[in-house]
């Protein structure tokens, strides 16, 4: 019975999301003479190899950071892959599909702080990992900000 009236339940919520979310389709296609923006995309950068997301690490270098599903993270000098990986745990990020080097979070004040954050997925055991690492503590693994 108490699986019953949760699916029923689950069930009923969904339906009523299904048309608050048709009804504000709805609302939006009324406003059909509204001017739409036109969106192109062009390639910047190449060399990326499961590109995941993109950032900067808002220290004013203009550098930008591409994680790569496999467990890099390559640093974007004027569009340009930088040789040497900011951050490189192949060894330790499993991929792909839906796995793998997922993003990289840069603090406020992250020049002066050193620590940056990674979203990865690891096997042995499978689980998500979310780690706070440090290039002024790992000098061997994590490169400087410099380069």
């Amino acid at each position: 019975m108490g699986r019953a009236i949760k699916s029923r339940t689950v069930s009923s919520v969904l339906f009523a999301a299904m048309i608050v979310g048709a009804a504000g389709f709805a609302a939006v296609m009324a406003d059909a003479d509204a001017e739409w923006p036109v969106i192109s995309f062009s390639r910047k950068a190449a060399g990326l190899n499961r590109p995941t997301s993109i950032t900067n690490a808002g220290d004013g270098s203009n550098r930008l950071f591409v994680t790569e599903q496999k467990g890099r993270i390559i640093v974007l000098k004027d569009f340009a892959p930088q040789k040497t990986p900011f951050l490189d745990i192949t060894r330790r990020a499993s991929c792909c599909g839906e796995r793998g080097l997922l993003s990289v979070v840069f603090p406020k004040n992250y020049s002066r702080k050193g620590h940056f954050y990674v979203n990865y997925t690891a096997s042995n055991p499978n689980r998500k990992v979310f780690c706070r690492l440090d290039h002024f503590f790992f000098p061997l693994i994590f490169f400087s900000t410099s380069t």
